[in-house]
């Protein structure tokens, strides 16, 4: 074969090669659904958990996170009624501190073979929450990469394979009751006109001293000429 058909065909190679699917670095991560939304003070609202863990074959996973508790109260934290992973559950599962904003959760497998591992990708828990206060209420995962003390994802060879910087957070606006947000504003609005009343006035008065000086002098300049 020729130098020329030897370089034509590694060029087609190469290109084949090229042509070639990547597969993407799998990132398995949690989810917040919804991420945003808008409530009342009192208004119950739901949040769903999910997961997915890509091509990874979970074999536990562990939930460690925190939200506003100035303006936002857990009222229970709840297994779905078809998770994406198949996990031992009851009452005392969930830890809430609602005093300093802080949940646990440690979601441990039904069977304890790791050969049992799953790809997981779906719901997981259900966060009920109570709002308390008006503003702006976050909800975030404590998330650090080769840590296993907070939240994280374990695969069948027992690594933490959560993508901390994929992970979803909440954020969510709570309105004041019976009207939303529209009630401060108005409320504000309806108090300016009081202290810009008063403006006004002090300008009045200003310009009332202005126009009696002016008249003195207008006065006086008279009285001048008249004695010239």
């Amino acid at each position: 074969m020729s130098l020329t058909g030897k370089i034509i065909g590694l060029a087609i190679g190469l290109v084949c090669l090229l042509a070639r699917p990547v597969n993407a670095l799998a990132a398995p991560h949690f989810t917040f659904n919804p991420a945003t939304d808008t409530k009342s003070i009192g208004e119950t609202f739901s949040v769903i958990l999910g997961v997915d863990s890509e091509s990874e074959k979970v074999v536990a996973m562990d939930v460690v996170g925190t939200f506003d508790a100035s303006k936002l109260e857990i009222i229970s934290i709840d297994k779905v009624s078809s998770p994406a992973f198949n996990f031992a559950w009851d009452a005392n599962t969930p830890i809430i501190h609602n005093d300093s904003g802080r949940f646990e959760i440690t979601l441990s497998p039904l069977s304890s073979s790791v050969y049992d591992g799953e790809v997981a990708k779906g719901q997981l828990l259900s966060f009920n929450f109570r709002p308390k206060a008006a503003g702006v209420a976050t909800l975030n995962l404590t998330c650090q990469t080769g840590q296993v003390v907070e939240t994280n994802i374990i695969n069948q060879s027992s690594a933490d394979v959560v993508n901390c910087a994929s992970n979803q957070s909440g954020s969510y606006t709570i309105n004041s009751t019976g009207g939303g947000s529209a009630e401060p504003t108005q409320a504000a609005e309806t108090s300016t006109p009081r202290p810009t009343s008063a403006l006004p006035q002090t300008g009045g008065v200003g310009s009332t001293v202005g126009l009696a000086v002016f008249g003195v002098i207008s006065i006086l300049g008279a009285l001048f000429l008249k004695v010239l």
